[in-house]
């Protein structure tokens, strides 16, 4: 069972926009069925435009995981809370207006410039999603816009992975925690399982990340050694050149 005396949820938002489709417009958008990609604002308002001209105004709900999570468990009785950002737009109004039709209180709106967020929802005949989401303003987050005595005040602290994959929204997850431990919270997070977020993720259990990078070289340096016998290179000088090439491609990452 999931409950929740008080509940706190921290995660990238955004507008669900919602469209039943047919498979082979996948194919003119460049979308694998079933995935889920990231786009940029321009790409993601011509998508956007296409399908309401293919298909009629989008079915619209706030979405993310997390805001899944804590929307379900305040209309089951819960009394949850919420901390994000959104622009001062249509979008995001839309989004703030649905999380207080629900009674979760929260921070979300925001008078930095910028445009809200909004995911597209492909639904296919066979009911299989494929989504196109814009993060916009949503990966801004940063300490300024939490609201501490919120986090202080929740029992359980639930967090998106995504909010370890860029500096700002990093920072404030480490504030977020740093919150919760103090005042003994059960934290919980909800799993976005990429390179990038492992890196973070070693930042933020302070588990060296120069421990990953050295374990990744020493990766890059077995495959060396196998290149060399498949390639029957006998000069140590030639395996020495690619050993090199490896450990600058480790100083770029």
């Amino acid at each position: 069972d999931f409950c929740l005396s008080r509940g706190l949820g921290d995660v990238y938002k955004r507008q669900d926009q919602q469209f039943l489709i047919d498979d082979s417009l996948l194919k003119d958008l460049e979308l694998i069925k079933g995935s889920m990609d990231l786009k940029e604002q321009e790409t993601q308002t011509q998508t956007y435009e296409k399908l309401v001209g293919l298909y009629g105004a989008s079915q619209d709900a706030c979405g993310g995981s997390s805001t899944n999570t804590i929307y379900a468990a305040a209309i089951l009785g819960s009394k949850c809370s919420f901390i994000g950002k959104v622009a001062d737009d249509k979008n995001g109004r839309f989004y703030v207006e649905n999380l207080n039709k629900a009674n979760i209180k929260n921070k979300c709106m925001s008078s930095d410039k910028g445009v809200s967020g909004n995911c597209l929802v492909m639904v296919s005949p066979d009911a299989e999603r494929t989504m196109s989401t814009f993060l916009g303003i949503s990966s801004e987050l940063k300490v300024s816009d939490l609201d501490e005595e919120m986090i202080k005040e929740a029992e359980i602290v639930y967090l998106e992975a995504y909010l370890v994959t860029s500096d700002d929204n990093f920072d404030a997850t480490k504030r977020i925690l740093e919150i919760a431990k103090t005042v003994s919270k059960k934290i919980y997070f909800i799993g976005n399982y990429t390179l990038e977020n492992f890196y973070h993720f070693l930042h933020l259990y302070q588990v060296t990340a120069l421990i990953f990078r050295l374990f990744l070289y020493f990766l890059l340096c077995r495959f060396a050694i196998r290149l060399k016998l498949v390639l029957q290179i006998d000069k140590q000088k030639e395996l020495w050149l690619l050993q090199s090439f490896f450990l600058w491609f480790y100083f770029i990452l």
